[in-house]
């Protein structure tokens, strides 16, 4: 992930990246919040989902991270008076966290990670409670998406979606559980549950990545 990219656009990111309620609800209804008791929303940005899973799990301890020092002072601004979140200033993909988390959400991050099945393996086998839910989720179709970071700035050119029954294969080659996932000319989401897996590869951690918890 390139944090430039996202560190110049931070300031006008509400402006540009406002978020559909009726989409997001949509896809938040994936996850089975009754079980929630820690959320880590990988790639949080400004907060824009903060509010929707403050919604469905009022209580919840949230750990948000991101890899725009911006955006997270952005966001620790607009939340300033929000109990119980954690602020992480971190590439997922180097420093992994060996939390227990009820649900992992990473909404409009996908494209943008360079190792896309090892990270998300790692996060599904080590960091998800045994019930846990992890949930890969965007609220613009696959071909919009693409086509906007292949003309928005050379550095995201690259960050794609492949087609959501192509994605799902490679995951559940890695021994990872799909619990739905499908794609439209609204949305694209995959949700994964560690529950779900048949036969799990455990993927080690990245190279030189310092690991931590988070409890």
């Amino acid at each position: 992930m390139c944090v430039d990219f996202f560190n110049k656009i931070c300031r006008n990111w509400d402006e540009i990246s406002k978020p559909d309620s009726h989409k997001i609800h949509f896809l938040l209804q994936k996850l089975s919040w009754n079980v929630s008791k820690r959320v880590l929303d990988v790639g949080t940005g400004t907060g824009i989902l903060l509010p929707f899973i403050r919604h469905y799990s009022p209580k919840s301890l949230i750990q948000a991270i991101d890899i725009a020092d911006g955006m997270i002072d952005i966001a620790k601004t607009k939340y300033a008076k929000w109990k119980n979140i954690n602020w992480i200033v971190s590439d997922i993909e180097k420093q992994i966290y060996r939390g227990k988390f009820d649900q992992i959400i990473l909404y409009s991050v996908f494209p943008h990670l360079t190792r896309k099945t090892e990270t998300i393996s790692y996060l599904v086998n080590h960091c998800l409670t045994d019930d846990g839910e992890l949930l890969i989720a965007h609220a613009q179709s696959r071909e919009f998406l693409n086509h906007l970071h292949k003309h928005k700035d050379e550095r995201v050119s690259n960050d794609s979606l492949i087609e959501i029954e192509n994605q799902c294969s490679i995951f559940e080659q890695q021994g990872l559980g799909i619990i739905d996932a499908d794609e439209s000319d609204e949305y694209y989401y995959i949700a994964l549950g560690k529950a779900y897996a048949s036969s799990i590869t455990v993927m080690p951690a990245p190279p030189n990545c310092t690991c931590s918890s988070w409890k």
